[in-house]
């Protein structure tokens, strides 16, 4: 189960692509202070890398290096990634390359869709003096105007450090005009290379976290704010932006770290030794969470941290840090309302893709929390009455959104005629009653009155034709309109592996659930549902080869009704 834990949840499916760590820059916090003229990796190596990466079911990748950018392949490194086709083709870099539109250009004909900037100064002189390199910072905004002019998707890091954080606060009125989608305030701490200045440039938390929480506040319309490497103690009331080392495993812009570690491993050897050694340290046996949580032995905390419900989900301080500031003190989070084990407790409600159009409120999935959760925490949000929920890969046009709630002034449930695009291939037109949640219009205030609100036990896959069932026992009217919208998605056999556990985990629930369903429902809902439970059966075991895995689910869907 590659890309979800044992809840179904989804990890990051993004992973980084090591050019190198040649640079034209001498950022004094540099993590690769002492390889940045060694020479760039091998094209061939690079893309040994990527094949790799999609052979694993990788969707997003980032070129990092060094910097990418001036690694003499990058145009071919670029266009193979389009050609194998990952959504997401990203690179981190200083600017000063992109600082010419003409090679920026180039990139994204090649297929570059984002890119992460390193935007460290509050200005020029701060920015110059970090980076060690005089002009960096105007090449940087160059850059960045460039990308945004191009329609360039654009993410900030911000290395937060001694030279820098007093003036964050600042340098928000330039992010602000600057529009990106995400800013990531990244706390300096000591890895790699960063050990030999941590003293230098390593900064007080009490002291940082008020500058951040500052900088938090005067930033505006950014969809995205993260805060990396200080404990949650000193962000409180800004706990929902904390993404440390074991919060990463479920950032869409983390890294994946089992492939992250084949990269950086560069010998099967070395790998399986890094596999064995974390997971001595995490004793899981989940690779990606030992992974992502081998950092710990690194940390430590003081005390206090025993008597606070965030420390499972708390990585605590480094031992350089305690060393460093002796003093440090915190005030524990109180463990009167229990212990916190989740490590995206304070995510659930931050990340949802909500769209309003025409007063219409549109409802996405978010890959987290599962679609049950994500639609009825945006439905309680919703101030239109029109809901317009739909999977993230329907295209339907303003025309047909119009036309849909037209039609539901008649009935309770709207929904369209489906054109299904699988591979842009074996197309057919989905039509007749309405049996899953590919797209449908509702009205909040009749979910409200009929309390159909999605069950959440489902997670995804089948919380759909659940919540159907109950529209049917509840007599709401349906009405297909004659209109087509496209449902463009890709099948992903690494996906299925996941989705046909839950297929078959959430289908002996509803068996369960539904056992004295009245027969004209089964009729129309084609309950039990196509493919049957040998079907499912038939399917994880032909992805997976696992009848444990089999005999678990089972096991799991019934404890999902029983208790």
């Amino acid at each position: 189960m590659y890309f979800f834990d044992k809840k179904g949840r989804q990890y990051a499916r993004r992973t980084k692509i090591n050019t190198g760590y040649k640079c034209n820059l001498r950022c004094q916090f540099c993590y690769y202070y002492d390889n940045l003229c060694k020479l760039d990796n091998d094209f061939n190596e690079i893309k040994k890398q990527l094949d790799y990466a999609k052979k694993i079911g990788i969707q997003h990748i980032d070129f990092s290096g060094g910097e990418s950018t001036i690694h003499k392949d990058f145009i071919k490194m670029v266009s193979y990634s389009r050609k194998l086709g990952f959504k997401t083709i990203c690179t981190l870099t200083n600017g000063s390359a992109f600082s010419n539109m003409e090679y920026l250009k180039k990139s994204k004909d090649a297929g570059l869709n984002e890119i992460l900037f390193s935007l460290h100064g509050a200005n020029r002189e701060n920015h110059d003096e970090i980076t060690q390199v005089k002009g960096s910072y105007d090449r940087l905004l160059a850059a960045i105007k460039n990308a945004h002019a191009l329609g360039i998707k654009s993410r900030f890091n911000v290395t937060v450090n001694k030279i820098n954080y007093r003036g964050i606060v600042n340098q928000t009125s330039l992010i602000n005009e600057l529009k990106p989608f995400q800013v990531n305030y990244i706390v300096f701490n000591e890895w790699a290379d960063g050990k030999k200045v941590v003293g230098k440039l390593g900064v007080n938390y009490p002291e940082v976290s008020k500058e951040i929480k500052k900088a938090v506040d005067h930033l505006k319309g950014i969809k995205s704010i993260n805060v990396r490497y200080i404990p949650f103690c000193f962000m409180k009331g800004y706990e929902k932006y904390i993404t440390n080392t074991i919060n990463h495993l479920y950032d869409p812009y983390e890294w994946y770290p089992y492939a992250r570690a084949k990269f950086e491993a560069n010998s099967n050897f070395k790998f399986l030794f890094i596999l064995f050694y974390t997971f001595l340290i995490s004793r899981k046996f989940n690779f990606n969470e030992n992974l992502n949580n081998a950092n710990k032995i690194n940390y430590t905390k003081i005390d206090k941290c025993k008597n606070c419900k965030l420390r499972k989900i708390c990585g605590g301080f480094t031992k350089t840090y305690l060393k460093l500031n002796p003093k440090t003190d915190v005030i524990p989070y109180s463990l009167k309302e229990g212990l916190i084990k989740d490590p995206i407790f304070f995510k659930e409600t931050s990340q949802f893709p909500i769209e309003k159009k025409d007063l219409t409120f549109i409802i996405a999935n978010d890959p987290i929390r599962g679609a049950a959760y994500s639609r009825n925490y945006q439905i309680r949000l919703a101030k239109s009455d029109f809901l317009l929920i739909k999977d993230e890969d329907v295209i339907i046009s303003e025309e047909v959104i119009s036309k849909m709630k037209k039609a539901l002034n008649s009935v309770d449930i709207v929904y369209p005629k489906i054109r299904e695009n699988i591979l842009n291939k074996n197309e057919f037109i989905s039509e007749g009653p309405l049996r899953n949640s590919t797209c449908f219009m509702i009205k909040k205030s009749t979910i409200e009155k009929c309390n159909l609100w999605f069950d959440e036990k489902y997670f995804i896959y089948g919380e759909d034709n659940d919540f159907f069932i109950r529209c049917r026992l509840k007599k709401l009217k349906f009405k297909q309109i004659n209109e087509l919208v496209d449902h463009n998605h890709f099948a992903d056999k690494f996906f299925l592996k996941w989705r046909f556990y839950l297929e078959l985990r959430n289908y002996i629930y509803s068996l369960l659930k539904w056992k004295n369903l009245d027969p004209s429902i089964r009729t129309i809902m084609k309950y039990p549902f196509t493919r049957g439970l040998f079907g499912r059966i038939r399917d994880l075991l032909r992805v997976t080869y696992n009848p444990f895995l089999v005999l678990r689910t089972i096991f799991d869907g019934l404890k999902l009704y029983y208790y």
